[in-house]
């Protein structure tokens, strides 16, 4: 327009030029240099031409029956593209082969000749362009009313409009509603380019005769609305900063989480463990123990599904390079990382004792995590193909997850089930039903349900600071002495989500009707709330807390891989010799048994902490320069 030709010549120095390009992917570019003394080329209204096309471009405008003419149809001719990969009903509708011009590109675009070449007087559809992306009216409001189904809304409309900084969209709702709550669901449900910049509401909508959407009436409500003035850079700083600030509190979780983790396989201080310290009792072990308790793989398994759910369900290179290192962590990672095992038995020379330590073959197996990962996201990915809702999805889940017994393995011959229990750390301590049935539910819920709930507590979290960290602080301490007082009142194993106190963690149909198939439900409902309560207590206090904990943060994949090599059952003398200094100093100072049993955990913490941002980041950041490496030898050849 002229107004927005007028600021950009304010703006710029007199040896700035200011040009105006009309085009699109599928074609090539019309130009028109927009001249200092705009009164020049202002005879004909206040459209800013499109100007002249470029040597190798042909541009008509057609009338109804695809004749020359002064007023209608612009098409474009000459260089352009081939057609749709993929699509050829929209190839055919956008491709026109003229019986005297040749093949044309047909824009939808409505347009005239002026003096200053072609000017473009709008759409014929109702499309327009959000900085510099197509966008389709009714697409838009199409999830307006999906939307805003919960909340009441019965029509809804959209029209674009020119704001402060270029074309931008208004959203007219009816009946009137919360629009803080309605922009949330859009921004979930389409991209930033899509969310209208303005809302507003009317008892009823304006109607033609017809009973059809009077669009006039709603382009005069939304021209009368107040446009948020916000141009694209400021769009993408918006949303940069939020999702930098989502990333940044996922990888403090998963820092939080993977150090609970790393603490419990440092079995240092595990009462039956013989390299343990005298002063480590029960209690210590118990309260280093009830941190995780299956709450660390739960958390991790929510946390990726909400990454996953930012986007539509896909598969590809990264789960291929999830795989393989699942495939190498089930065995070969072991003699060449490994200190107990391998080129570095030599040089650690650890003690033949430690091979008689039960759990010293399955932390080897440390990879099942990953194979549930893909299997999740392998299931999501089959059930959006299958076109399922989402909820439909979780509920089904749920179901299976709670209701489905171990019972199938009796179908597996027995020797294949010992080689799951082998080869399967996971199936060996929690058993398959929780690994690979109950994590996967997880994922699914944090797919579909992690970014609602997210908008939930964004609108009840605090918005003074002060109130941020005196949240922060309690769910923190709730967290912390909410496991350990669980472990303490004798709720030390699960029987519902997996039966810990069996061997094999078995949870079978019978098992299921001796406790009365109700109470069973209600048992398993029970735990998956603690432990839901656990991993959201842990969310929140770390919200609010800043940086990505570096340099943790990101690089908890390669401390996931390394750390069981080096713990105490594969092992690894040199975690004794570190630690058991720090565990006496903290046993000679004489302190009450509570306060002791909190010193050792603190000295276990702490020193998980280093190996991390130590070891473990260095491990991660080879990793990462291998993956790197290989893909670039993909590409090369």
């Amino acid at each position: 327009s002229n107004a927005a030709a007028a600021r950009l010549l304010e703006q710029t120095s007199e040896g700035c030029a200011v040009w105006n390009f009309y085009g699109s992917t599928e074609t090539e570019n019309l130009f028109f240099k927009v001249p200092r003394d705009l009164e020049s080329w202002r005879w004909g209204g206040s459209i800013v031409p499109a100007g002249c096309p470029q040597p190798h471009v042909r541009v008509f405008v057609l009338d109804h029956l695809q004749r020359q003419s002064t007023e209608g149809e612009i098409f474009f001719g000459g260089v352009m593209f081939h057609g749709y990969y993929g699509q050829p009903d929209w190839t055919r509708e956008r491709l026109v082969d003229h019986p005297s011009l040749g093949p044309l590109y047909r824009t939808g675009d409505w347009g005239r000749w002026g003096l200053c070449g072609l000017e473009v007087l709008g759409r014929r559809d109702r499309q327009v362009k959000i900085r510099g992306v197509r966008v389709e009216l009714e697409e838009v409001e199409a999830v307006l009313t999906a939307a805003g189904k919960g909340l009441g809304v019965a029509a809804t409309a959209v029209a674009a409009v020119d704001g402060p900084s270029g074309v931008q969209l208004c959203a007219v709702v009816a009946p009137p509603v919360d629009h803080g709550v309605l922009r949330q669901r859009c921004e979930e449900a389409m991209p930033a380019w899509m969310v209208p910049s303005s809302f507003s509401s009317v008892d009823s909508m304006p109607r033609l005769a017809t009973g059809k959407t009077d669009l006039a009436a709603v382009q005069q409500l939304c021209a009368r609305a107040d446009i948020e003035a916000e141009d694209s850079l400021g769009t993408m700083r918006r949303v940069t900063r939020e999702q930098l600030a989502e990333d940044c509190w996922v990888q403090r979780q998963q820092a939080v989480w993977c150090i609970v983790v790393m603490i419990g396989h440092f079995a240092v201080v595990h009462p039956e463990c013989p390299e343990a310290h005298p002063a480590c009792g029960a209690e210590t072990w118990l309260l280093m123990n009830s941190l995780s308790h299956w709450h660390d793989m739960a958390a991790f398994a929510l946390l990726a599904g909400l990454v996953d759910g930012r986007g539509p369900a896909g598969m590809g290179w990264r789960d291929a390079v999830l795989l393989g290192l699942a495939v190498l962590m089930s065995g070969p990672l072991s003699f060449v990382l490994s200190p107990g095992y391998g080129p570095l038995r030599a040089l650690f020379q650890p003690p033949d004792a430690l091979a008689a330590v039960p759990h010293v073959t399955f932390l080897v197996l440390h990879g099942w995590f990953l194979y549930a990962l893909l299997g999740a996201r392998a299931l999501v990915v089959a059930l959006e193909r299958l076109r399922i809702p989402g909820q439909l999805q979780v509920v089904g889940a749920v179901a299976v997850a709670c209701f489905l017994p171990d019972d199938w393995q009796l179908y597996l011959s027995d020797d294949l089930r010992m080689e799951m229990w082998k080869r399967n750390g996971g199936v060996a301590f929690r058993g398959f039903r929780a690994c690979h049935i109950t994590l996967p539910m997880l994922y699914i819920a944090g797919f579909h349900c992690g970014r609602p709930v997210m908008a939930a507590a964004r609108g009840v979290a605090p918005s003074a600071w002060w109130g941020q960290l005196c949240l922060s602080v309690a769910a923190g301490w709730a967290w912390f002495v909410g496991s350990f007082t669980s472990g303490m009142l004798g709720y030390g194993a699960y029987r519902a989500v997996y039966d810990e106190k069996s061997l094999g963690h078995l949870v079978t149909s019978e098992y299921m009707a001796s406790q009365g198939l109700g109470w069973y439900a209600v048992l398993w409902v029970s735990e998956m709330t603690m432990i839901l309560f656990s991993v959201a207590l842990v969310a929140v206090a770390v919200a609010w807390i800043p940086g990505r904990f570096e340099p943790l943060g990101p690089r908890v994949l390669g401390c996931y891989i390394l750390h069981p090599y080096h713990a105490l059952g594969m092992g690894a003398p040199w975690v004794i010799a570190l630690v058991q200094p720090l565990l006496s100093a903290v046993a000679d100072l004489d302190m009450p048994r509570s306060a002791e049993d909190l010193g050792i955990s603190g000295v276990v913490a702490l020193f998980c902490v280093v190996y991390a941002c130590t070891l473990g980041a260095a491990f991660h950041e080879g990793l990462v320069a291998c993956l790197n490496w290989l893909a670039k030898a993909v590409q090369t050849k």
